[in-house]
Formats: C-alpha cells, structure tokens, sequence
C-alpha cells in the first residue's frame, strides 16, 4: 500500500474484541502489497485503540514499513491486555524513505498496553 503525506486524523476505536489498525497493510499473511510506504510526512493524528482486548497498532505492515517524511504529529495505540504498538511491522523493517534513510520523528509515537507494548517495533532491521 502506498500513500502521500497524511496531515489530518484517523481514529480507530474496538470496544469489544481485539484488532484496531489505523492504517493496515497486508493484514492477510499471504498474498502481495504487503509493505506499508507513506511517501510523505506524517503531520496529523493517527490513533488504534482496543479497548477490550489485544492488538492495536497504529501504523501496521506486515512486512516493510517505511515513512519518507518522517513523523512530526501523533501515531499512538492503546490496547485494554497485550500487544499495542504506534509503528509495527510484523515480518519485515520500520526505516525512512530508503533501506539507507533513518525515520525521523519528531512529533511522538506512543503505545499502551497492560501487557506487552512499544513505541516502534519491527520484526527486522530498524532505521530510525
């Protein structure tokens, strides 16, 4: 999936039950366009929370996941157990616009969780 610059608010709220994605690529774990590439900033709000259960994640790939203008807004996730991330790509690398390029943030990316949480997570190599 690839997007421009994301400037205004996504929020995405589950009551009951667990799976809240802001912005999701390659939900299924088979099958192409599962790189998550967001060409230009991300100055707005982006929210994921679970409030009943497990696995919110704000920006979610299932394998690359790459910001080309970094993160000067929010990106955060709440989830009421276990797994919350704001940036999270499952099988693959969180980095900037290239393999070479850091992300850059400098807005705020937050996760919170009773059980397992971070800010940035990447199953691979992370640049930022």
């Amino acid at each position: 999936m690839t997007l421009g610059a994301l400037s205004g608010t996504i929020d995405v709220d589950v009551l009951n039950g667990s799976g809240a994605y802001g912005i999701g690529a390659g939900m299924a774990a088979t099958g192409t366009n599962r790189n998550l590439v967001i060409g230009g900033d991300v100055s707005g709000t982006v929210t994921a929370t679970a409030a009943g259960g497990n696995r919110a994640y704000g920006l979610y790939a299932r394998q690359d996941l790459s910001i080309g203008g970094g993160v000067s807004g929010v990106v955060s996730a709440t989830a009421g157990l276990s797994d919350a991330a704001g940036i999270y790509s499952l099988e693959g690398s969180v980095r900037g616009a290239s393999s070479f390029s850091p992300l850059v943030v400098t807005g705020s990316v937050l996760a919170t969780a009773t059980g397992a949480s971070a800010g940035i997570l990447s199953w691979d190599a992370m640049n930022c």
